[in-house]
């Protein structure tokens, strides 16, 4: 007869029991456990009360991610780094933009909200107008191209007469007068261009009889057809004071900014908007949405397990127990990272998902 050919496969053996020590000591636990059940119940829940004030008050948060999650040796964190210090106010910069009607009331709004944030060192280092730089304001035309001079040359000599009019008498009359003259004679500028004007000005006397009044923009007059004609924003470059040791590291600052836009009275009533961008804007809306998410997640992970548990104990009492200690683990686990580690980073924040479905394991067997 043929003799039987080996199994490929070894049977699995079981595993080896514990040392007799150890199983000892486990199962005088168990019997402890049993026997003085108050005592430990009573212990266990005064301990977690504890663990959980210490991780309240000594676990901690790192948001800076720049330096927590990726090593500072990788190329584009040294070229970053070069660049910083080439340009420190752009480092962990806001960038306030401020939309108006017109390109001048939006730099008069940047200027108030600049003014107000200065005096603010708790929220702002710095502050800088970027279009309102004193050297731009002066060699501005220096960086245009010749094609764009000349056109914007070309529009003042029409607009020569009424500039030198106005300047030698700038009241009303002289205006009006112009006005006058310009429509009932072929003088300079032709009647053509006088319709924006002529359109702003009676926007304006209107206006004045109701609760907003409307500026006229000389600047938008001149400019409205030139390369030259400023943009209805200003831009403020901001260096925040960021809490890292916090959730939002930008928030306070933030919040601080858009309360402080509004005592200044940069709304929609003035025709005014303040929105806020930039490295910490944007890392801050992602924690807000990070944190959102891992909630979310965290209590439907929670609600599933347990209907996972009801359904397979069919004990309200078991499901009771299971929920408990998975709580009460958490808590612990919190307390051991406050020990060990002190603060978490945005990934580690996750980890309490997991925790969630991995804790309940050994109540699964024990039930």
């Amino acid at each position: 007869m043929d003799e039987p050919q080996a199994s490929p496969h070894p049977p699995r053996l079981p595993p080896p029991p514990p040392p007799p020590r150890v199983q000892a000591w486990l199962v005088a636990w168990v019997a402890l456990s049993i026997r003085r059940e108050r005592f430990v119940l009573w212990s266990c829940v005064g301990l977690t009360l504890v663990l959980g004030a210490f991780a309240a008050t000594h676990l901690g948060v790192n948001m800076d991610n720049k330096t927590t999650l990726l090593a500072e040796d990788l190329p584009f964190q040294e070229r970053a780094r070069v660049f910083e210090s080439h340009f420190p106010l752009l480092n962990d910069a806001l960038l306030i933009v401020v939309d108006g009607e017109s390109g001048e009331a939006a730099r008069e709004g940047a200027r108030r909200l600049a003014e107000a944030l200065a005096a603010r060192p708790e929220i702002a280092r710095s502050v800088f107008v970027a279009d309102a730089d004193p050297f731009f304001e002066k060699h501005a035309l220096l960086y245009r191209s010749v094609e764009d001079l000349e056109a914007f040359s070309d529009q003042l000599v029409r607009f020569q007469p009424v500039l030198g009019e106005l300047s030698r008498r700038p009241d009303l009359a002289t205006l009006t007068d112009l006005i006058r003259r310009s429509l009932g004679a072929a003088s300079e500028p032709p009647p053509g261009e006088l319709a924006p004007l002529l359109d702003r000005f009676g926007d304006a006397t209107v206006a004045v009889y109701s609760e907003r009044p409307v500026s006229v923009s000389w600047e938008d007059l001149l400019l409205r057809e030139s390369s030259l004609r400023p943009g209805l924003m200003s831009t403020l470059i901001v260096d925040p004071v960021l809490d890292f040791d916090a959730l939002l590291p930008a928030g306070r600052p933030i919040a601080a900014i858009r309360e402080v836009a509004r005592a200044e009275g940069l709304d929609a009533s003035a025709g005014l908007r303040v929105r806020i961008t930039g490295y910490p804007a944007l890392n801050d809306e992602e924690m807000r949405g990070l944190v959102l998410d891992v909630g979310v997640a965290g209590l439907f992970s929670f609600g599933m397990v347990l209907c996972v548990l009801s359904w397979a104990f069919r004990s309200g009492r078991m499901v009771t127990a299971a929920a408990v200690t998975l709580v009460v683990g958490l808590v612990w686990t919190a307390a051991f990272a406050a020990a060990a580690v002190g603060r978490l980073n945005v990934v580690s924040i996750a980890f309490a998902v997991l925790f969630i479905g991995l804790g309940v394991d050994f109540a699964i067997h024990l039930g």
